[in-house]
């Protein structure tokens, strides 16, 4: 699949190429009805126009049609696996990955974004809170890679010793919660607090660097309006159960890539880039058919009603104090208000 082509380029992959082969390339790829572009200046809007119609009007439209690989990023008959790596820095994780369709015509409900706000969260009733008690785990978090053509859910847990020796222990309670989300489903208060805290972000948005803002919405233009781009890509609109459980049909063990990595694994394979000592080895029928029927643990359950969301954002009008006054006074501490 192309999204296992060594990306970066070195010495050795770059030796063969000459200047036909790059013009090859670039005469297969490169044209602009496949382009956007992104322009930000404290210059006059006028004199951008200009410089953008000089400097980029030669190039031309040769109408490329945009390729689109499969969908289909990993063998069906080799999942799911369990792949060993050992790092270059002293780290302990679990990463569980689990290819799906592109989340771009779901933008409206952005089911992958619930789904990885559930796993993701940290408080009573929480996978990591689970793992934590277990002395399992140190940290967690999830989130969705998005593509034009595929998508793929990935979960990183921050192992302790203890989580190192027992992966599947953890892969055990990561699928009690995905059954407790499938029987639960997407509930329309959990929905309404997300929707609000993502609007109260976008809102309250700070500016970001110049040259990440161009370059995230030259990119972000392939797939939106430009003018929607800010509020498409991050608020919610639509409450969508079955698109909440369109998604979740992905997270299943058959469907799963894990890996282990730390400097105690055993290797025998060496990844031919950059040398990284790798193995892979197969899970068993019994660990498969455990995570297709989990258990159910009662100790992990939705997050509680946050009542702490604001709905408004009035400065209060208040005497403000001319100075701080000193409000505790202790051994421990000394504290200002």
């Amino acid at each position: 699949h192309p999204r296992q082509i060594f990306s970066t380029g070195s010495r050795e992959s770059l030796k063969n190429t000459d200047r036909k082969t790059m013009l090859d390339f670039y005469g297969r790829h490169y044209s602009a009805n496949r382009m956007k572009l992104v322009m930000m200046s404290a210059t006059p809007i006028d004199q951008m126009e200009t410089l953008a119609r000089n400097i980029f009007s030669p190039i031309k439209n040769t109408n490329v049609l945009a390729s689109r690989p499969s969908s289909q990023l990993y063998d069906p008959a080799d999942l799911p696996r369990l792949i060993k790596v050992k790092p270059v820095k002293d780290l302990r994780q679990l990463r569980l990955s689990f290819a799906a369709p592109t989340e771009d015509p779901y933008w409206h409900s952005k089911p992958t974004g619930l789904i990885s706000f559930l796993i993701g969260h940290e408080g009573e009733g929480s996978l990591l809170s689970l793992l934590k008690e277990e002395n399992l785990a140190l940290g967690l978090s999830a989130g969705f890679d998005n593509e034009r053509y595929v998508g793929e859910f990935e979960i990183n847990v921050d192992l302790t010793d203890k989580g190192l020796k027992n992966p599947k222990k953890i892969i055990d309670h990561f699928f009690s919660y995905i059954k407790l989300q499938k029987q639960e489903g997407l509930k329309d208060q959990l929905f309404k607090e997300v929707q609000s805290l993502s609007q109260i972000s976008y809102d309250f948005r700070e500016h970001s660097e110049g040259g990440r803002v161009a370059s995230n919405y030259a990119s972000l233009m392939q797939r939106h309006h430009p003018l929607g781009i800010e509020l498409n890509t991050k608020l919610y609109y639509h409450f969508k159960p079955e698109n909440f459980q369109f998604f979740l049909s992905y997270i299943t063990p058959q469907n799963m890539n894990a890996f282990l990595v730390s400097k105690k694994v055993d290797t025998d394979k060496t990844e031919e880039i950059y040398g990284t000592k790798y193995k892979v080895e197969k899970f068993s029928d019994e660990d498969i058919k455990r995570w297709k029927n989990p258990k159910t643990n009662t100790a992990l359950h939705y997050p509680e009603k946050n009542p702490y969301i604001p709905s408004n954002f009035n400065i209060l009008k208040q005497d403000y104090l001319a100075a701080p006054v000193k409000i505790i006074d202790t051994k421990r501490a000394k504290v200002w208000f």
